[in-house]
């Protein structure tokens, strides 16, 4: 497995990528704080704020900052659609059909899941069926926040924006080997994984 080496959001941020067929993915999910043209991703701590939100926003998972460099930041539907992009440069955030081709390669939807977590129990709960990250795309259980500013799931699941239109997520979780897809409120914070343009 290669990549393309380092690559750095506006912020500075350094990632890993990783080659996974003919896709270049962020091996790491993401933690910008500004736009591509360096305007500020508002960081919304407040539930009854979250909850009211129509515009792009971010948290870190219980407001908990330590958890930010291993889990990345949760963002919402307006922020990953936003014309201003949080993506770096040269990359996008994966739409449905950057993720659909990246299942098929790894076998299809129900077992994929178990190919793209990180393997062990430092930070997934047990059991993490089946995880071998085979596919060096080391999913991470970053949990989300719900549309009324709680969250959840932290060790349990991990959860992704889909960038399109409509605002769904696919979700692997520590019990299972496949990936789950929902639909949610566009006030939903999920992580965010980026592919190569």
């Amino acid at each position: 497995m290669g990549g393309v080496g380092i690559v750095m959001d506006i912020d500075g941020n350094n990632y890993h990528s990783v080659n996974i067929g003919d896709q270049v993915w962020l091996q790491e999910n993401l933690r910008v704080t500004h736009y591509r043209n360096g305007e500020a991703i508002p960081n919304i701590l407040n539930s009854s704020n979250w909850s009211n939100l129509m515009l792009g926003a971010f948290c870190v998972y219980q407001n908990n900052n330590t958890l930010a460099t291993t889990y990345g930041y949760l963002y919402n539907w307006y922020s990953i659609t936003d014309g201003r992009k949080i993506a770096p440069t040269g990359w996008h955030v994966a739409t449905e059909a950057d993720w659909q081709k990246l299942f098929t390669y790894l076998g299809g939807i129900d077992s994929a899941g178990a190919k793209m977590k990180e393997a062990g129990l430092s930070l997934w709960s047990a059991p993490d069926l089946g995880a071998t990250n085979v596919s060096g795309f080391t999913a991470r259980p970053g949990g989300f926040r719900l549309f009324n500013g709680t969250f959840s799931e932290l060790q349990n699941s991990a959860f992704f924006w889909r960038a399109d239109q409509t605002s769904g997520f696919y979700e692997l979780k520590n019990q299972t080997v496949n990936v789950n897809f929902s639909e949610c409120s566009r006030n939903f914070g999920l992580s965010v994984r980026c592919v190569k343009d």
